[in-house]
């Protein structure tokens, strides 16, 4: 059985090409909003969550109330820039190589 990944990102052509990433290693269920994520999470187990970190999606917030509820599940955090609070996530920069968010995913998720 794949791990289960819970990616949380506005773009449907990032959509797209991230499933496609990703679908050979993990299940993925992408939603476009943090509240949708919260209420995926509420009727499912993931075993991690990706967000970007944007305003509009007000990822922050996300993970905050992600890790309350949650307080075991590996969160990454995806962005150009650091989030402005000390949150309880990997940041990768997206600048950096796809293959380091592909080594922290799996590592997140227990794949040697």
């Amino acid at each position: 059985m794949k791990p289960r990944v819970l990616y949380v990102e506005p773009d449907e052509l990032s959509q797209g090409s991230a499933v496609t990433f990703l679908e050979r290693e993990f299940e993925v269920q992408m939603v476009a909003t943090g509240n949708e994520a919260l209420t995926l999470l509420q009727a499912n187990t993931y075993d991690v969550l990706v967000t970007e970190n944007l305003p509009s999606l007000n990822a922050e917030k996300l993970v905050k109330q992600a890790k309350a509820r949650y307080p075991s599940l590996p969160i990454i955090m995806l962005s150009a820039y650091e989030p402005h609070e000390d949150l309880p996530v990997r940041f990768i920069n997206k600048r950096e190589d796809p293959l380091t968010f592909l080594k922290t995913l799996k590592e997140l998720a227990g794949i040697r």
